[in-house]
């Protein structure tokens, strides 16, 4: 089992080699893989699995409301938050227009920040921007920390009062900060729509989001090359898929309890279904972005640590090595989803039992999601060209 290892010129040098041979490849036409194969698995077919799959019928009225949200807080980038807005109405194909919404501008604020000062952004950034980007993300994490803390207290919770208010002259964040302003607007949204354990749970897993999404991630930099399980478990946060997968329940206004699941005894199957699902989105994610993200210098890719951790590999057989995690992940997420479907059939509660098959075709969307809009996406039109 690969284990994390000091990163030296020879990581270097074989990463080099690796674009080499991605350029290589690409010239002669393609790789000899499709990126169907990193789901389909004895009998199953990804395509089939999303044959019906649509978008939610407010996507359009949802989207225009969450660009006027993003253009009104300023956080709205040209070229890009359009491509990428439509992503909340392809995981949450049920939720109704307000639901549906509160979540599109949650997304919104994540792609703003991952478009600025998100990790990739690191590596072109000059000293004083490491520090500016360093010290906003401190602030944000501290406004979602407060916000989880003090859910149903009292008090003023307008916009710009509390933690987006504490910014102090010389900080390099302005005190009222678009990215706060609209974090603050959303945060209270969820906040109204939900419970308080969802939104303490929701409002952490956002926190470890944005702490892990916007700082420097690539080994070079650390000085480390992650093993292959840590290196997942660090593209599950960065990707946002526990507060994806979380939003599930919010988008339907059911909300799981711990209590509940583990006196029913199916605490064990949702965290199972959770931890599948959310490593198979990530790590599907990275096989769609390897291509630039290797002309781009960045080795924070699932490919990249298989590849380096295995230098006998070729590129293909590295590949081949990344998507077969992802299969395992799907596969296992597949067989967790019908075995807690029998279980919740047993189940005496019926409002559990609802709130669980809620749940359950939540996480289906979310494997479907990953699938339909990466391939429809223009943010990774690139990569679809590279695979046959």
């Amino acid at each position: 089992m690969a284990e994390t290892v000091p990163y030296t010129a020879v990581h270097a040098a074989r990463f080099a080699r690796l674009a080499e041979e991605f350029e290589r490849l690409s010239s002669l036409g393609e790789l000899p893989l499709a990126l169907s194969d990193m789901f389909d698995h004895d009998g199953f077919s990804i395509e089939e699995y999303c044959r019906d799959t649509a978008p939610n019928p407010h996507a359009e009225a949802s989207g225009a409301a969450v660009r006027r949200f993003a253009e009104h807080h300023g956080i709205w980038l040209a070229g890009l938050s359009d491509h990428v807005l439509d992503m909340g109405s392809w995981l949450n194909p049920r939720a109704d227009l307000e639901r549906l919404t509160s979540i599109g501008k949650t997304y919104a604020i994540d792609w703003y920040l991952d478009d600025t000062i998100g990790r990739e952004k690191f590596a072109a950034m000059s000293g004083e921007e490491r520090v500016r980007a360093a010290r906003r993300r401190g602030r944000i994490i501290a406004l979602c920390r407060a916000a989880g803390a003090d859910h149903g207290q009292p008090g003023d919770r307008r916009p710009g009062a509390g933690p987006a208010a504490t910014g102090h002259a010389g900080d390099g964040v302005d005190a009222t900060d678009p990215v706060e302003e609209a974090m603050l607007q959303v945060l209270e949204e969820l906040r109204d729509g939900s419970t308080r354990e969802w939104y303490v749970r929701f409002t952490r897993q956002w926190t470890e989001h944005v702490g892990m999404m916007c700082r420097e991630q690539n080994a070079r930099a650390s000085g480390r090359l992650p093993s292959v399980e840590e290196y997942t478990a660090r593209r599950i946060v960065i990707s946002g898929m526990p507060h994806t997968i979380t939003f599930g329940e919010f988008a339907a206004g059911r909300f799981l309890t711990r209590r509940s699941l583990v006196a029913s005894g199916t605490d064990v199957l949702v965290d199972r279904i959770t931890d599948h699902i959310c490593a198979a989105c990530c790590l599907s994610n990275d096989a769609f972005s390897f291509p630039r993200e290797l002309r781009e210098g960045c080795d924070a890719n699932a490919v990249v640590v298989e590849a380096l951790h295995r230098p006998r590999l070729t590129l293909t057989e590295a590949v081949a090595a990344a998507m077969g995690r992802t299969r395992h992940h799907t596969a296992g997420f597949l067989t967790a989803a019908a075995d807690l479907r029998t279980a919740t059939a047993r189940l005496g509660s019926r409002e559990l039992r609802e709130n669980l098959e809620e749940f359950v075709r939540a996480t289906e969307d979310a494997l479907r999601a990953t699938w339909a809009w990466q391939m429809r996406s223009p943010r990774y039109r690139e990569t679809r060209a590279a695979f046959r």
